[in-house]
């Protein structure tokens, strides 16, 4: 969905078709949720779709990057952003526990150095 919305890795004609018949029901979804009092009534369905989109880019950076020593769950890292992202959503304020901890300044330095591919 967010190469859908990002309009990535997509031919012009497939993108608006794409776009045109999952926009809609990402709005309904979104407005749905209002409505039963659990999405915070600010949220809107284009929310949604960034939020997809930059999940996806977290989970991409997470999966290419070297193994960060000390970490085995860090391809994991998009839960943890996720479930922030819910808790922010929620109607009801209420919070959960996240998933996996946060990365140190040093894992997150790691994670996010240019691959060899990048750097070629």
């Amino acid at each position: 969905m967010a190469q859908i919305f990002a309009g990535r890795h997509s031919r012009p004609a497939k993108y608006d078709e794409s776009r045109d018949r999952l926009a809609p029901l990402v709005n309904q979804v979104a407005e749905r949720a209002r409505d039963a009092g659990a999405l915070r009534p600010d949220a809107t369905g284009t929310d949604l779709i960034f939020l997809q989109i930059a999940f996806s880019a977290v989970a991409a950076v997470a999966q290419d990057a070297p193994p960060i020593e000390g970490r085995e769950d860090a391809e994991q890292l998009s839960r943890r952003y996720l479930w922030i992202t819910l808790d922010g959503l929620r109607a009801d304020g209420r919070k959960s526990e996240l998933p996996i901890q946060s990365l140190t300044t040093a894992q997150t330095h790691a994670l996010l150095q240019p691959t060899r591919k990048e750097q070629d």
